[in-house]
C-alpha cells in the first residue's frame, strides 16, 4: 500500500511529541520562531508529508522534538554532551 502524501493533524502531533489539544499552540510557535510548514488550504487539519519530514530532517529546533523525530546530529551532539557532562561533573580529575 502506497503511503499517503499527507500527515493528518493527529499524525503531526505525534511527531512534535503533543497531543491534539496543545498542537495549534505548539504549531504556531513553531511555524513562527523555525517555519514549520503551514496546514494545506482548504483542510486545515492535514500537512504535506514531503514538508514536514523536509522540516524535521532540517530544522534547529531539535528540543521541540521527541529524540526519535530529531535529527542525527542533534543526537550525536546530545549525546556528546551528556558524555562530558558525566565526565566533568561526576568527579573525574586529571
Amino acid at each position: 500500500m502506497e503511503q499517503s502524501p499527507l500527515y493528518l493533524a493527529s499524525e503531526v502531533a505525534a511527531l512534535l511529541g503533543c497531543s491534539l489539544a496543545t498542537l495549534p499552540a505548539k504549531w504556531r510557535r513553531l511555524n513562527r520562531d523555525y517555519g514549520f510548514p503551514r496546514p494545506l488550504p482548504g483542510n486545515g487539519n492535514a500537512w504535506s508529508r514531503y514538508l514536514v519530514n523536509e522540516w524535521i530532517d532540517t530544522t534547529d529546533a531539535e528540543r521541540d522534538l521527541p529524540r526519535e523525530r530529531r535529527p542525527r546530529r542533534a543526537v550525536a551532539i546530545e549525546q556528546q554532551r551528556q558524555a562530558l557532562e558525566a565526565r566533568y561533573a561526576g568527579g573525574a580529575h586529571v
